[in-house]
C-alpha cells in the first residue's frame, strides 16, 4: 500500500501528550504507527492490519525503524481481535468507499479501500470496546460523510471534541476531514481548517509547518 497523504495528516495532527498505550486500526504498511512512535518518547503502539501482505510489509518497516521494541503489528480483523487491553489513544485511517463503488481486481486494495471490509459503524463500535474511559480517537474520513459518522458516534457516547477540514487546493471544496473523539461530552469542539497545496505542487503554509518532521524535503 502506498504512503498517502490523508494518513500523514492524521499522524501528525493527532494528539499524542497523553498516549501511552496507542491502538493503529488498520495499519497498512504501518505509516501511522511509525508517526506516533516518532512522536512520542514511551507509548506503546498496537498495530490491527486485516491484509496479511500488508501486515508482513507494516513488520518489516518497523523492524527497521529505531522503534521496533515499542510497535506490535497484529494480522487480524479488528471486528475479531481478542483483547482484554484498553487503549488510551486510537486512530486510524478507515476505508473510504462505499460497497457500491466500483472495485478493482486487487482484493487487498480493495480491503484497505472499501467499507465493506469495514464499516464507519463497526469501526466506532470497535473503538467504544476498546478506547479507555478517558481516552480519545482520532480517524481521517471523506468531508461528505462528517455528518453521518458524528452522529453514529454520538449514538455509542462519542463525543466530538476537535474537528479540522481539509481541502486540497486553497478556496476549494473540503475532500477529507479529520476528527477527534472522546467518551466525556465536550463543552466546546476545537475548530481549524488546513489546505495542502496554494497551487499545483505548492505547499501552503500551514501544511508544511504540520507534517515537516516526516519528509525528508518539503
Amino acid at each position: 500500500m502506498k504512503v498517502g497523504t490523508d494518513s500523514v495528516l492524521l499522524g501528525a495532527w493527532v494528539d499524542v501528550n497523553n498516549a501511552k498505550k496507542v491502538l493503529d486500526i488498520g495499519s497498512g504498511c504501518g505509516l501511522l504507527s511509525l508517526m506516533v512512535a516518532q512522536r512520542t518518547p514511551k507509548a506503546q503502539i498496537t498495530g490491527i492490519e486485516i491484509e496479511k501482505d500488508a501486515a508482513e510489509q507494516a513488520k518489516e518497516n518497523i523492524e527497521n525503524s529505531e522503534w521496533k521494541d515499542r510497535i506490535e503489528i497484529i494480522h487480524s480483523d479488528i471486528k475479531s481481535y481478542d483483547t482484554s487491553d484498553k487503549f488510551d489513544l486510537i486512530l486510524s485511517n478507515p476505508p473510504f468507499f462505499s460497497h457500491r463503488s466500483l472495485k478493482c481486481e486487487n482484493k487487498a486494495r480493495n480491503n484497505a479501500r472499501h467499507t465493506s471490509s469495514l464499516t464507519f459503524s463497526e469501526l466506532l463500535e470497535c473503538v467504544t470496546n476498546l478506547l479507555q474511559d478517558d481516552g480519545e480517537f482520532s480517524v481521517v474520513i471523506p468531508f461528505e460523510n462528517t455528518s453521518e459518522f458524528i452522529s453514529n458516534a454520538a449514538g455509542l457516547k462519542l463525543y466530538l471534541s476537535r474537528k479540522t477540514i481539509v481541502r486540497t487546493l486553497e478556496g476549494y471544496e473540503p475532500k477529507r476531514i479529520l476528527l477527534s473523539f472522546r467518551k466525556k461530552m465536550i463543552n466546546q469542539t476545537e475548530y481549524d481548517d488546513i489546505s495542502i497545496e496554494k497551487t499545483h505542487h505548492t505547499y501552503t503554509e500551514k501544511f508544511s509547518n504540520l507534517v515537516k518532521d516526516f519528509y525528508i524535503n518539503l
